[in-house]
């Protein structure tokens, strides 16, 4: 029962998310010390009385006393380390102390005098949890907002900045739970990104049906608390340990697949506990039932994995479940860039501004893709858009100036360049763009310091040190400019422009070896360097004025 409750958890299609999507990869870490935090509670209270589980570890009989009270000791403390590093790793742990008084009450002791003694260890160790919760959630520092801390993915991915009221987020977890139970029961139609609505009251929907089932299942755990405590426990153990996202601390995001990792625990124990004791066959059957269970979750796991190739084929397959889904389009546009698909990139990003046209990211990155695309009257349009509806990000200050820039508008281009540098000073391509946009106004004495600005931010890019060696190149200074071309060969040895440059700098130094050296990997790394060329032929011809072929 143990083993199949095991492989149900591992091998359940739902629990792809948290494992193979990477920035969910802290939901399977936070669960790990989660566990050993109730382990190592177990452990404990199995020195301390003889549990029903706990027979096949019975203590040796010539341990000491004092052993066993060390043992012990070092047993709770365990327990509550794993449990200060499950709540640092995710902010859902927060419920832990629940599920250990569930194990508490299911498997050691049920009497009221019972409980009556343990309120005295009980009540300290969990106002220190409470206080520790709250530290880390910043109520001492002011302005808590624990819903933040629960937040599963990054801004690019979270749902609009909107005003959740806990009402409004409870009932509509009352409906996302149901739809959880039908997951873990049918995992069909999986999604990477549900984008679930908010319900706005208890009447919405069936948001009234979903409340009546879910208290039907806490009565049939209470009703089997004691005939059958492996169900009571499944079923309560999955309610507790989502007790945090799916209650009235108002989340962005309704539904996630990945918060289902932890709950999978009790989900199986009850499947294994029905397949095992309550299916009237013979074993063997039962051996043939749970292999069959197993291959079919292990299967659908298989599939599901396959998904996750690439964030292409990720990103299809939301928009083919969700349509709607104005993240999915802009994500899957992101792919199409990256894939370098421009064309698909414009048509999934003109769909997610279809869907929500204040959507500034997508008016962002639209930009950028006509920019690079040479439509850049479209693409100002689209990035001014981005800018009126945030005016203080940086990203689209330097790609709106971008653009102005390659469409000849160099004073308004050096205009949003210097708010991006004002908003980010501390962002190198900032400084180096609005470089740029200064040198070809002619004012290299500011574009100098700009780019020296983006240089001591980035001392290994090789374009922002090729920038500074031709800025000041132009304002005659040949040696730095040598050194700073230098440099940008040794970060990128295959730097065509550098080493073009460079020669430049050594023919007019005389040094006709270097010249010609540098000249021909240039052409070497980019045949069709013009430059390169006339400049290579000029090297030569000067050489051979200096070493004329002999002649009798």
């Amino acid at each position: 029962m143990a083993l199949f409750a095991a492989l149900i958890f591992i091998t359940h299609p739902l629990q792809t998310q948290a494992v193979t999507y990477i920035i969910q990869r802290h939901a399977s870490l936070a669960a790990m010390f989660y566990l050993l935090s109730v382990y190592f509670y177990m452990k404990a209270r199995s020195l301390q009385q003889d549990a029903p589980w706990a027979e096949l570890e019975r203590l040796r009989v010539d341990e000491k006393p004092s052993g066993l009270r060390l043992k012990t000791v070092g047993l709770y403390a365990m327990c509550f380390l794993c449990g200060i590093l499950a709540f640092l790793t995710k902010q859902n742990t927060a419920t832990l102390p629940g599920a250990i008084l569930l194990v508490e009450y299911i498997l050691f002791d049920r009497t009221w005098q019972g409980w009556k003694k343990k309120l005295m260890w009980f009540a300290p160790a969990f106002f220190l949890i409470g206080l520790f919760i709250l530290y880390v959630s910043g109520l001492f520092k002011g302005g808590i907002q624990f819903g933040g801390l629960l937040e599963d993915v990054s801004d690019i991915l979270r749902a609009s900045e909107r005003d959740l009221g806990r009402w409004v987020y409870l009932c509509t977890q009352l409906n996302v739970l149901v739809i959880y139970i039908r997951l873990l029961f049918f995992p069909i139609g999986q999604n990477l990104d549900y984008m679930y609505p908010f319900k706005t009251g208890f009447f919405d929907g069936y948001t009234p049906a979903a409340f009546l089932f879910l208290a039907s299942l806490v009565g049939v755990a209470i009703w089997q608390s004691k005939k059958r405590p492996a169900v009571s426990f499944g079923i309560l153990w999955f309610f507790i340990t989502l007790s945090i996202e799916s209650s009235i601390f108002p989340i962005q995001d309704a539904l996630f697949e990945h918060r289902l990792y932890l709950p999978m625990l009790g989900f199986a124990i009850v499947i294994s506990y029905f397949v095992w004791n309550w299916i009237s066959v013979r074993k063997i059957w039962r051996i043939a039932i749970s292999m069959l269970i197993v291959t079919m979750l292990g299967s659908a796991t298989y599939l599901r994995n396959r998904t996750y190739e690439s964030k292409l084929r990720m990103w299809s397959d939301v928009v083919s479940k969700s349509p709607q889904n104005v993240r999915a389009h802009y994500n899957l546009g992101n792919a199409f860039y990256k894939k370098g698909r421009p064309y698909d990139a414009i048509k999934s990003y003109s769909e997610a501004l279809r869907i929500k046209d204040n959507y500034a990211l997508a008016h962002l990155n639209l930009g950028v893709v006509l920019t690079e695309m040479g439509r850049l009257d479209d693409a100002i349009r689209h990035l001014s858009e981005a800018e009126r509806i945030r005016p203080g990000d940086a990203r689209i200050q330097i790609s709106l100036g971008n653009a102005l820039m390659r469409s000849g508008r160099l004073q308004d281009a050096v205009g949003h360049l210097s708010k991006a540098v004002r908003v980010a000073p501390g962002l190198a391509e900032a400084h180096n763009n609005l470089g740029i946009a200064l040198a070809q106004q002619g004012n290299l004495k500011d574009a100098t310091e700009h780019f020296l600005k983006a240089a001591a931010i980035e001392p290994h890019d090789a374009k922002i040190q090729t920038n500074l060696g031709q800025a000041l190149m132009l304002q005659g200074d040949m040696s730095k400019a040598a050194e700073h071309y230098i440099e940008a060969i040794r970060i990128d040895p295959a730097y065509a422009e550098a080493h073009l440059n460079l020669g430049v700098i050594r023919l007019r130094g005389g040094d006709i070896d270097q010249a010609i050296k540098h000249l021909s990997e240039a052409l070497k790394l980019r045949p069709g360097l013009t430059q390169a060329r006339e400049e290579l032929d000029r090297a030569r011809r000067l050489k051979a004025l200096r070493n004329p072929a002999y002649r009798e």
